[in-house]
């Protein structure tokens, strides 16, 4: 299982960032975001104040809800190599890659890379929809490998 942290901010004043009513709300907040986007709440949301790169306010702090979510069911550690040549990667925007590794050209972690991946939803464990892009070779070796598979 794959963890992302996901946070909002919030600059409020000190008398409100006090407020357990208001920090709930916070939280609820950010559930709300990630229930909305498919997304399982692994960790359940943190509120604290945090420092700010500006000069803050005078009475006022910043807080940030933080919570942890499971993106995607496969767990790709950084990187993972599959069989001949082939690599899994996990993009930004949580969508799988399945990527020819060594191939013609260096492929996009994106759907606008020049070999046209083929997008398709997949079902996460938890009934949320992912996506898993694969990407085509330009060496032609999903030709060759299914021959080989064929002549097994």
């Amino acid at each position: 299982m794959s963890i992302t942290r996901y946070y909002i901010e919030s600059l409020a004043p000190t008398w409100l960032a006090a407020d357990p009513g208001y920090r709930a709300a916070l939280g609820e907040y950010l559930t709300a975001c990630m229930d909305q986007n498919g997304w399982s709440i692994v960790d359940p949301p943190t509120v604290r104040p945090v420092e700010a790169a500006a000069r803050m306010p005078v009475g006022m702090v910043l807080l940030q809800a933080e919570c942890g979510v499971e993106e995607f069911d496969v767990d790709l550690d950084d990187d993972t190599t599959l069989n001949k040549g082939w690599l899994a990667a996990m993009a930004d925007d949580g969508t799988a890659h399945v990527v020819p590794l060594d191939d013609v050209i260096e492929h996009d972690l994106d759907e606008d890379c020049p070999c046209g991946p083929a997008v398709r939803p997949e079902q996460r464990g938890d009934g949320s929809q992912g996506w898993v892009a694969t990407h085509h070779s330009l060496d032609g070796r999903e030709q060759r490998e299914a021959r080989g598979a064929a002549e097994e």
